[in-house]
């Protein structure tokens, strides 16, 4: 019990008075337990008073006394005295006389009692001359490396060991434990309880961080599992491996294990324990050599092991703990059925190893194959290969109680129920299921996680009912994935992920809550092995990380206080009675159910991903025709003739190893013409570097300072433009246009909803079909720069218009270019960036409607304080003429023919048809290359290419975005948004009420925009940084209703000037929009269009809300955008919630089946990529929503 977890678990100790949803005996509860029970005579439990605790008293104290009559008191005195020499006699010499015989007392320093066996079967012990060979708490124990310890155990445990004859009965884990070797294990009444030694003979970055961190470091190799780690320590592999072999687990933690209350531990083992072919850079052996110290220690102690074949030839996960990540090639793939081979080679070797009479009693169960991806490799092809396993060793071993190990199949992650009737009559077959809170990305606070285990104890027990021996393999006390390299290295932790790393600041509250947590999973799991015994130290933290995955960190007394937990959740019905199918416990005849064997034969008619019928044979397999290793077994240097086995049990197994077939006509190599991935075309020339190795970081940095240099000033001056156009026509209002144009009267309720929100009529119809079109145009570039052209030359229309209709129609016909440019803006960025990048980039572009609300009102100050009256024309159509000009404007009453050549917006609309990029694949000044590494970069990103499919239509794309509620929340937040900030394009008159005149209002209106485009940035740049969406959005519209609550309290200049600078806070909504929905292309296309587009609908309804009536206070005003922005956060918690639930679903069903779009893009991505399909799909099972 961990630390953490604790409330002294002997302190108010209660036991449920429910029925435990498990067949527990009275002899494995604590004593007060025992004596209350009624079910259970006492004879059962003190026999020779070996299932006592220490404190009990072997006689009842209420017995009565026996008084002698006083005639005869001299005689029976007598008669006591000689009877009590005789009992001294023969007490004290048989004792002197076997003490002396082995060499010493129980308090004299005891000998390890490992031997020091190696893979090749070398090995050494070295007792010392007077040695005991058991003990209880307060012997001296030596250990091989000179240093001891004492040994403690408070459970009445005991070890035994003899180094003469190491084979015999060993030590007993506690006083309710079965000794090892003498009696019997028997499933459904003793209750295995035990740990894992994660990270020990197996690697894994989370567990042992101090081994990676040199390399990762350091080391110009991408260390990320035990295959590239072993690749980068090169000639040190040998001697840096046996280190960590010799000193991470050591004897001490087998006494420590046993102590604890833990009777069993789970050992990972890799394949390389036995050999390594081809490059396989693994350390081969030395592994081996360890876990028959393991055996030793486990026998001397009283541990039984569970030995579980962790890592695969291939990968059977593709995980770091498989030995190598990322690939699935464990049937799957093209050498899926030739790696399952040589697996079946390995489990026969293992298990004919472990069936010897020396290690058949400490060895009981074997795992063939750990955390199979079962969505990967498929149901029909995993069952297959475990039927293949199975006849393997039962071939071997024969069937019946004690005929070889317990056969352990994990469950794929599937839960028990789905493996009822699963090989029906099968002996001895053992399901392993590892439910993890931690992964399942729930977000619930820790007491309603504590409560979740029991829900797993109804199907366990309906498994142990119906399928047979069910044990929890893995699980952890860890309500979430906090944990330096839990999730792999590279991947980084989250801020909040710090307080749970810090065990120590723990308090009383989350203390007991995680107890609970622990308790409830051990008891829904009854037979189980936590995940891990031990976390190491990191050399960066100078501390382990991970606590809630480390038993030993705060391990606390009796974890049979589990026993009942959950007993309030089940129904009579579910309660498991101890009594398992009889083939489950070897009392079965051992023949499998032939409809069983005839739905599972080996190999399987298909292998995913796509290989089936004719192509089964023409994929590489291996034949047995090799010769069978056999594993070492350790020497005694004190037993030199001892008996240790010859590494095989059957001689009649003579079935030959699974080797590679040399004999191959090129015909038949030519024929295997499947292929898992299409190679690299013309059109993506070279090879892509690794990801995260330092020439990808460089040359995505390389491409990445291409882009920024070209596309960003681009957009961003465009978009100046684009703004002082629309605030320079607003500012224009103070002087003079209204009386030019005769719409004094009615440019609040016309007038402004017309020329500053005109966007709000054409958006919803230009942008919901603009931007799709803009995704099926293949020159973004030049679609964009027309659409420049086009609002300049209508633009500057406006400065020679002569009354309402005229400049009416200027705005009406200005819109439709417009309202293309900014959505479009931020989908051809979401083109090029990644959903890390993309915040940056777009607050940049946003950056220029920020700036140009400062220099449009500076620009505006200049001109309509000197240019009112010159040559005869009107200050704001100065103003108009000279933002936008044209090539030729024919009005005589301005005279305007000196400006014809003052074109800045068509100037800049031609120049960006060749500064701005069109898409990764067809971008002409950048290189073949990076072309090819764009691509990759957003395949990598989302798991899928960015690219349509050929019935990825444009009204396909808007389909699909009106279909999905996310897309019209986004929407409908918009709408509240821009309501919210409507007082945008009426800044310059929000200033004037401060009472300046017109030029130093307009001059004042621009430090707040200036300030704003900084911190926009800013911002961005943390939410990039940081992954996180939610906050860095609302957080702004916060600040924003900040300033509207100053300016409805106060109409102080300092108040309200200081309200105007928070108001200026600005978040781009559009950003999350392309996060959430990335793929397909044509639909993120229709649904920034939509947002952007039905969003200016907020900009209609805000024309109305700044009317002139309402100031100079504006309160009316300002409680309006209060409430929308209020409003606008309730939508954004919503898609938020939404946006997490999207996430849970990828974390429980990342396996589902694809749709045949997204395979196609999937199968985009691994060509572009340069990757195997199943390593695209790996790839793709890693994204998740930014929210």
């Amino acid at each position: 019990m961990s630390q953490y977890q604790q409330v002294s678990l002997h302190d108010n100790y209660e036991i449920h008075s429910g029925r435990s949803p498990f067949a527990v005996h009275q002899n494995d509860l604590p004593p007060s337990a025992r004596a209350s029970s009624a079910s259970v005579s006492r004879s059962e439990f003190d026999q020779n008073g070996e299932n006592m605790y220490r404190d009990d008293s072997p006689f009842p104290t209420d017995a009565p006394k026996l008084l002698s009559p006083k005639s005869r008191k001299k005689k029976f005195a007598l008669i006591s005295l000689v009877v009590l020499v005789v009992i001294v006699i023969a007490v004290t010499v048989p004792a002197v006389l076997t003490t002396r015989k082995r060499g010493g007392s129980e308090s004299s320093a005891a000998s390890s009692g490992s031997g020091s066996g190696s893979g090749s079967g070398s090995g050494s012990d070295k007792p010392s001359k007077d040695v005991a060979t058991s003990g209880k708490t307060g012997s001296k124990i030596n250990m091989e490396d000179g240093t001891t310890f004492t040994y403690t155990n408070d459970f009445d445990g005991d070890w035994a060991y003899d180094p003469k004859q190491p084979f015999t009965p060993g030590g007993k884990a506690q006083s309710w434990s079965k000794r090892v070797g003498t009696e019997e294990w028997i499933w459904g009444t003793d209750i295995a309880r035990g740990v894992n030694l994660g990270g020990w003979l197996v690697t894994e970055p989370f567990v042992c961080p101090a081994l990676y961190e040199k390399y990762v470091n350091s080391s110009t190799i991408r260390v990320t599992d035990e295959w590239s780690l072993s690749i980068a320590m090169g000639d040190n592999l040998a001697m840096e491996m046996e280190e960590h072999y010799s000193t991470f687990i050591i004897e001490k933690d087998f006494a420590d294990i046993a102590a604890a209350g833990l009777n069993w531990v789970r050992i990972p083992i890799g394949f390389w324990a036995i050999e390594t072919i081809n490059d396989e850079p693994f350390l081969v052996g030395t592994s081996w050599k360890y876990f028959l110290k393991a055996a030793q220690w486990a026998r001397k102690y009283g541990l039984r092991i569970y030995l579980d074949l962790h890592a695969l030839p291939g990968s059977q996960n593709g995980w770091n703990h498989s030995g190598k990540g990322g690939t699935v090639n464990f049937m799957h793939g093209v050498m899926g059925i030739a790696n399952a081979q040589r697996t079946l080679t390995y489990i026969r070797i293992i298990t004919e190893f472990v069936s010897q009479d020396q290690y058949r009693d400490v060895v009981p169960v074997v795992g063939i194959v750990n955390e199979i991806l079962w969505g990967t490799i498929g149901p029909v092809q995993a069952q297959s290969f475990y039927y293949a396993a199975y006849e393997a060793i039962r071939t071997s071993t024969g069937t019946g109680a004690g005929a070889g190990p317990y056969i352990a199949i994990h469950e794929g992650f599937q839960g028990p129920g789905i493996w009822e009737g699963f090989l029906a009559g099968a002996d001895r077959l053992v399901l392993d299921q590892h439910p993890y809170l931690a992964f399942r990305n729930d977000p619930s606070p820790p007491d309603v996680m504590a409560i979740k285990p029991c829900a797993w104890a109804i199907a366990t027990n309906q498994s142990q009912k119906v399928f047979g021996v069910t044990v929890g393999g893995e699980f952890s006390t860890a309500i979430n994935d906090c944990g330096l390299w839990l999730n792999g290295i590279g991947n980084s932790e989250r801020p909040e992920c710090q307080a749970w790393d810090d065990w120590s600041s723990y308090d009383a509250t989350l203390i007991s809550t995680l107890k609970q947590v622990t308790l409830a999973t051990m008891d829904a799991l009854q037979n189980f092995f936590f995940w891990t015994w031990k976390i190491g130290n990191s050399t960066v933290l100078g501390t382990s990380s991970s606590p809630l995955w480390h038993y030993q960190l705060g391990l606390r007394e009796d974890p049979r206080e589990a026993n009942g937990h959950c007993a309030a959740v089940l129904q009579a019905s579910q309660i498991f009675d101890g009594v398992y199918p009889q083939s489950a416990t070897g009392a079965g005849t051992g023949t499998v159910d032939p409809v069983q064997t005839s739905l599972h034969a080996f190999p399987p008619t298909t292998i995913l991903p796509s290989f089936s019928g004719d192509q089964i044979a023409l994929l590489p397999t291996y034949t047995p025709t090799g010769t069978i290793k056999t594993l070492s077994a350790p020497t005694f240097t004190a037993a030199p003739t001892v008996a240790v086995g010859k590494g095989w049990t059957n001689d009649a197994d003579t079935a030959l190893a699974y080797v590679c077939n040399p004999v191959m006509s090129q015909k038949e190599k030519e024929s295997i013409s499947i292929e898992e991935h299409k190679p690299p075309g013309e059109d993506i020339l070279g090879t892509l570097p690794e990801p995260g190795t330092p020439e990808r970081v460089a040359a995505e940095r390389k491409l990445v300072r291409k882009l920024d240099s070209r596309v960003l000033p681009t957009i961003v001056v465009i978009y100046i433009m684009n703004y002082i156009d629309r605030n320079g026509i607003t500012t224009a209002r103070l002087k003079g246009m209204q009386e030019d144009l005769h719409i004094s009267g009615t440019y609040s309720l016309l007038w402004e909803p017309m020329q500053c929100y005109l966007p709000a009529f054409r958006h919803p119809i230009c942008d919901r079909h603009c931007n799709p079109l803009l995704n099926y145009i293949t020159r973004p570039s030049l679609y964009i720069g027309g659409c420049v052209v086009l609002w300049g030359l209508t633009s500057a229309l406006t400065g020679v218009t002569k009354d309402f209709g005229g400049i009416l129609a200027c705005r009406v016909f200005i819109g439709l270019p417009e309202s293309a440019f900014y959505p479009g803006a931020v989908y051809l960025l979401s083109r090029w960036y990644t959903k890390k990048e993309l915040a940056f980039r777009s607050a940049i572009l946003y950056g220029g409607l920020l700036i140009s609300n400062a220099f449009g009102a500076l620009i505006a100050a200049g001109i309509l304080s000197n240019m009112e009256g010159k040559r005869g024309i009107r200050a704001w159509r100065w103003q108009a003429v000279l933002h936008r000009g044209i090539e030729h404007v024919a009005a005589s009453r301005y005279s305007l023919e000196s400006f014809s050549q003052g074109s800045i917006t068509i100037v800049i609309g031609f120049a960006s048809m060749w500064l701005l990029p069109d898409y990764p694949n067809n971008t002409r000044w950048i290189t073949a290359e990076d072309r090819r590494l764009a691509q990759a970069r957003l395949s990598e990103d989302a798991g899928e290419a960015d690219k349509d499919n050929a019935e990825d239509s444009p009204l396909e794309g808007l389909k699909m975005a009106v279909k999905d509620p996310i897309v019209l929340l986004f929407a409908l937040q918009t709408v509240s948004q821009l309501l919210g900030l409507s007082f945008v394009q009426f800044f310059p008159t929000l200033t004037q009420t401060l009472g300046f005149s017109t030029t130093v209002s307009l001059l004042l209106a621009a430090p707040p925009w200036i300030l704003a485009a900084i911190v926009c940035c800013l911002n961005a740049w943390h939410a990039d940084r940081t992954g996180e969406r939610f906050f860095h959005i609302t957080g702004w519209w916060w600040g924003v209703i900040l300033g509207y609550i100053i300016g409805l309290s106060t109409m102080t200049i300092p108040g309200r000037y200081v309200a105007m600078f928070l108001m200026a806070w600005f978040a781009m909504t559009l950003v999350w929009v392309s996060n959430a929905i990335p793929r397909p292309p044509a639909k993120r296309a229709a649904a920034i269009g939509i947002v952007n587009g039905v969003g200016n609908v907020g900009n209609l309804i805000g024309s109305y809300t700044w009317k002139a009536v309402w100031g100079p206070e504006y309160h009316q005003s300002l409680a309006i955008s209060l409430a929308a922005l209020v409003f606008s956060t309730f939508i954004g918690i919503v898609i938020r919630q939404m946006l997490i639930r999207k996430n849970k679903q990828l974390d429980a069903d990342e396996n589902a089946a694809l749709e045949d779009a997204d395979r196609t893009r999937v199968e985009e991505a691994a060509r572009l990529e340069g990757l195997t399909f199943e390593q695209a799909m790996e790839r793709r099972k890693g994204y998740r929503y930014l929210f």
